[in-house]
Order: C-alpha cells, then sequence, then structure tokens
C-alpha cells in the first residue's frame, strides 16, 4: 500500500510544471548506470545444447552441456582478462594453457537436475562420446563450482535447480591417434542413456587450418585452436565415486 502511494506522489510530481525536469535530473545523477561490457558471447552460445527427455507427457530428464571448445575457451579467457585487468600477454599466455588443455581432453560443462547424478553404482544413467562412429567413455566426471563466465553462456538454464559437473574424455585413441585431427572433418555425438531411455545431439568439426587459431609464446611449442561448427551436446549424470 505505501509502495502504491508513493509510486503515486511520485507521477503527480512528474506532472507539475517543472518539476519532471528536476527529477529527471535527480534521477541520472542519484542513479548512474553502469558501464556494460563488451558481449561477444553470441555465437559462443551455440555451443550450449539442451536436451529434454519426455516420456509422452512425462518429463524424464532436462540437461544442459557446454562444450569447452577452443572458441569456448577463448571467450572465457577474454571475459577473465576484462574482469581481472590481465595484459595481453598474460591473457595469451592463459589462453595457451586452455589450448593445451583441449589438445589432451574433451571437456564439457554439464548442468543436470538434482535427482539425476553422475557416477554412482549401480549406474542409473550412462554418458559416452561418439566420434565418427566410435566410442569412447569419459575419463573424468565430478561435480563442480562453475565459473561466472560460463554460468553467463548458460544464462537463465544454471539455477537452483541445476548441478553442473565437468565431464572429460581422452582426446586420444587407444594407439593415440588424435580424435579431432585438424586434416578432417568429424562427427560428434554426445549419447546419454538409462536402462529405459537414451538422447543425444550431434556437432560438426570441419577441417582447419593450422593458421586458424595459432598463438605462439614461450610455452613448449605453438598451440593450434580449433573452431567447431554447431552446437554441443546433452549429457547425463551420475553421482561422483569411481567410474
Amino acid at each position: 500500500m505505501k509502495k502504491d502511494s508513493l509510486s503515486t506522489a511520485l507521477i503527480i510530481v512528474m506532472l507539475l510544471p517543472g518539476c519532471g525536469g528536476n527529477l529527471v535530473d535527480w534521477g541520472k545523477k542519484t542513479f548512474v548506470q553502469s558501464k556494460k561490457q563488451k558481449d561477444s558471447s553470441d555465437k559462443i552460445k551455440s555451443y550450449v545444447k539442451q536436451i529434454n527427455l519426455y516420456d509422452q507427457l512425462n518429463t524424464v530428464g532436462l540437461f544442459d552441456a557446454l562444450w569447452l571448445s577452443d572458441e569456448v575457451r577463448r571467450f572465457y579467457a577474454e571475459k577473465y582478462a576484462a574482469m581481472t585487468g590481465k595484459t595481453e600477454d598474460e591473457t595469451m599466455t592463459m589462453l595457451r594453457r586452455l589450448y593445451k588443455a583441449n589438445a589432451h581432453a574433451i571437456s564439457l560443462y554439464v548442468l543436470t537436475p538434482y535427482d539425476v547424478v553422475f557416477a554412482v553404482k549401480p549406474v542409473e544413467w550412462g554418458v559416452y562420446l561418439e566420434v565418427d562412429d566410435k566410442k569412447y567413455q569419459p575419463v573424468f566426471i565430478k561435480k563442480c563450482e562453475l565459473p561466472s563466465q560460463y554460468k553467463a553462456l548458460f544464462g537463465t538454464r544454471f539455477n537452483a535447480h541445476k548441478q553442473p559437473y565437468e565431464v572429460k574424455f581422452d582426446r586420444h585413441d587407444a594407439n593415440g591417434v588424435d580424435l579431432l585431427s585438424h586434416d578432417v572433418s568429424h562427427m560428434v555425438r554426445f549419447v546419454i542413456a538409462s536402462p529405459k531411455y537414451l538422447g543425444s545431439a550431434q556437432w560438426d568439426v570441419p577441417v582447419s587450418s593450422a593458421e586458424d587459431f595459432l598463438i605462439t609464446g614461450s610455452d613448449d611449442t605453438d598451440v593450434v585452436g580449433q573452431e567447431v561448427s554447431g552446437t554441443v551436446l546433452p549429457v547425463v549424470i551420475e553421482k561422483e565415486g569411481d567410474l
């Protein structure tokens, strides 16, 4: 009631001759608008994928996943640098580390409902990766704290009803062959499955030039990032524990 009365009083004051301008000026001085960071997330958000599993009108599971591609890693490094005042050299050093991490693993952040968890035994939900029709199991699944830069990419999908996991797959097969080699294109599917249900999503990795994301520096060797088209995939969940 008091709030309505205050709002009415403000409207009346604004309608009085000569008062509106003063009130507007007061508002501008009192509520100085914040500067906004440059938003480059539109293209990156295509790497976020939502997987909704239903059985008729019943919801089986709702999942969100962000694939940490080289392009997403670069977005993170640039946002982190803008937030912390990192120099260009410091940002490049960070980016080299992130690209090297991607050279060893295919990583995702996954949001899952609290009643669906990873890595429990007996297994309630399973997750695996298909690269060019060959299947690979995760080497790492763990609950995690989601960095704020990645929360921004998930948007409203990150909420109190979801818990984040980090999921990793070895980027190389048993013979040491790179699953996402740059010289050929690849088809990648991320699959989640329960004893009764299965869901998947797919994205394509095109042939890329070695100069696409070349970053040089003092670290061991030059690092090449790889841009990937399409969106990332959903993933499933179980709880922390032995795989």
